[in-house]
């Protein structure tokens, strides 16, 4: 999502919901859940923004990633 342009949503399925029962539905859910934990980091401000057809990373910070072997959830750390 740090391209400027941003990602497509089909993108984002294809590389972690392609075997979910339905892809749509579970990245909404995702960016909702990590829109509300990083709402709490910053309220008011809106890390990822809704673009046309996709998603877009709106802050200067960087930020990393991280998963457990067994998580199937991504953690956001920022720096």
């Amino acid at each position: 999502m740090r391209h400027p342009e941003g990602v497509r949503r089909e993108e984002i399925i294809q590389r972690r919901f392609r075997q979910s029962r339905d892809p749509e539905s579970a990245l909404r859910q995702n960016i909702r859940r990590l829109r509300a934990r990083l709402e709490g980091l910053v309220p008011l401000h809106e890390f990822i923004q809704t673009i046309d057809g996709g998603y877009r990373w709106n802050t200067l910070h960087e930020y990393r990633m991280f998963k457990h072997s067994r998580d199937v959830s991504t953690d956001l750390l920022l720096d």
